[in-house]
């Protein structure tokens, strides 16, 4: 009766009989045995054999000592068959050895069996069963080919293409597992395969694929900043367009029903500014830049207008503070990328993958976008969309020259302005009442609308003060103005004319 045989080298190369784990033997005869096994079947000559073994240096005993190893090897599979018995298992056939191992007696002939079930049940339309045949198939890999056995350039030739087919037939279950929704199940065999050549691009990217479809996006985008740091510190290269492809695949598109809406509140009282508004409006502006000196009312102006308009951007409006240079772009990017929906586990860890993740994003919506108290062009550059549909307002006290944007400056107030936004705060009665004192509150505050809003409201806390009251606090040293300016970075100085 034949013994019950199990060999395998889709990883360690291992053998047992009637479940008995057997020694293969010394490492020759062991190569041996993996280049037969690696031809499935098909003889190979003793010629071969030679020139595999020992390549262009074979001593003169080799074509005996390959005899002797077949022998060996014989009797590993069928200890009691007789000297110079050919057996059931090892056949030579004119000059040639062919070793008959039937599939359920070696892994590699079972895995090529099952990937055979498999595509057939893919071509019938049965994706699922044939995912659930792939993984029985990949389940038999436990490494690479013949793992540890020491092999000359030729023997290893064919031992790397089986590494090839496997990496394929991997290619082929997570494609058709994507199709069906049982990419999770590949995930392990992906990540094996990886493992195995981690410079295969296009395992990385289903890998990648894989993982996203399973709900772990974090997992995937870390794939994706692994392999590219990888490909560009090996081969100085940048992915190619299947990782690219799938790392924008990866990056989920937000949720259509959140509108980002981050604007601050439009002041009600806010007066004047009629030209720099129109200026504002112009159509074809993708981006405005406003600068001025503290004070004259830059992010007032900017929210004003964006509420104005909010309206023209149906796809939400998007704000941050950056405080000079409190705020980097990053985090302001990442503020940006929370406001449209996207979980912090979905957010890259480099500015640069941000920053392609926020363009993509803004792609083709209309959004309009206001970064507020900016230090210089620079940190602006990655906020911008880049893309028609998005508007972007910028303030700054200084101007931005190496910003490509239409450029509005503030100045102060025309004295009508200016008492216009006392009106708004005090009300037409009290500042006709007191015209002068208003005049006098109007030069004292240099016609800077922080200034007089700073002012109106404290004039506003104390309803019974005359303004006369105020102008007089104003005047005094080291109180109310000197607070006032100081605070503005201003010196305290004389009265602006009057326009």
């Amino acid at each position: 009766m034949r013994p019950a045989v199990r060999v395998t080298l889709l990883g360690p190369l291992r053998a047992w009989r009637d479940g008995a784990e057997v020694e293969l033997g010394p490492p020759q005869q062991r190569l041996l045995l993996a280049v037969l096994l690696a031809q499935a079947g098909r003889p190979v000559g003793l010629d071969t054999l030679v020139d595999v073994l020992w390549e262009d240096n074979p001593p003169s005993s080799a074509v005996n000592v390959v005899r002797r190893y077949v022998g060996a090897l014989r009797r590993i599979f069928e200890p009691s068959l007789p000297a110079r018995a050919t057996g059931s298992w090892l056949f030579g056939e004119g000059g040639a050895y062919r070793l008959a191992v039937p599939p359920q007696s070696c892994d590699l002939a079972e895995f090529r069996e099952l990937t055979s079930q498999a595509r057939k049940l893919a071509g019938s339309g049965e994706p699922a069963g044939a995912v659930g045949v792939y993984v029985t198939g990949l389940q038999l890999w436990q490494g690479r080919v013949v793992e540890g056995v020491a092999a000359p350039a030729r023997a290893r030739a064919a031992f790397t293409d089986i590494d090839r087919e496997g990496a394929e037939v991997t290619l082929e279950a997570l494609d058709l597992a994507l199709t069906c929704g049982l990419a999770a199940d590949l995930v392990p065999y992906a990540r094996q395969a990886v493992a195995m050549d981690e410079l295969n691009e296009a395992m990385q990217a289903r890998l990648m694929l894989a993982l996203a479809a399973s709900g772990n996006q974090a997992a995937a985008l870390k794939t994706y900043e692994t392999i590219r740091d990888r490909l560009a510190d090996e081969l100085g290269i940048a992915p190619g367009p299947e990782l690219a492809s799938a790392f924008q695949t990866v990056l989920a598109p937000p949720d259509p029903a959140v509108l980002p809406a981050q604007l601050p509140p439009d002041l009600p009282t806010f007066a004047g500014r009629r030209a720099e508004l129109k200026s504002l409006a112009s159509e074809g502006q993708v981006t405005v830049a406003i600068d001025g000196m503290p004070g004259t009312g830059k992010t007032t102006l900017a929210v004003h207008w964006a509420h104005s308009v909010a309206d023209r951007f149906p796809d939400g409006q998007l704000y941050v503070n950056m405080r000079g240079s409190e705020i980097s772009p990053a985090e302001a990017l990442r503020g940006f990328l929370d406001a449209l929906g996207i979980q912090p586990g979905q957010i890259p860890s480099t500015v640069d993958d941000q920053v392609a993740l926020y363009r993509r994003l803004l792609s083709g919506r209309q959004v309009l976008v206001l970064i507020d108290n900016v230090r210089d062009a620079a940190s602006v550059q990655p906020l911008l969309p880049h893309t028609a549909g998005c508007h972007v307002v910028v303030t700054s006290r200084d101007r931005m020259t190496g910003l490509t944007a239409h450029h509005v400056t503030l100045t102060t107030l025309s004295y009508a302005d200016a008492r216009e936004i006392l009106v708004r705060r005090l009300g037409q009665e009290k500042v006709d009442a007191e015209p002068d004192a208003v005049a006098e509150i109007i030069a004292l505050c240099r016609r800077l609308p922080l200034a007089l809003a700073i002012v109106a409201a404290r004039a506003a806390a104390n309803p019974h003060f005359p303004l006369s009251a105020v102008v007089a606090k104003l005047k005094t040293p080291g109180r109310s103005a000197r607070t006032i300016f100081e605070e503005l970075r201003l010196p305290l100085g004389g009265a602006v004319p009057v326009d």
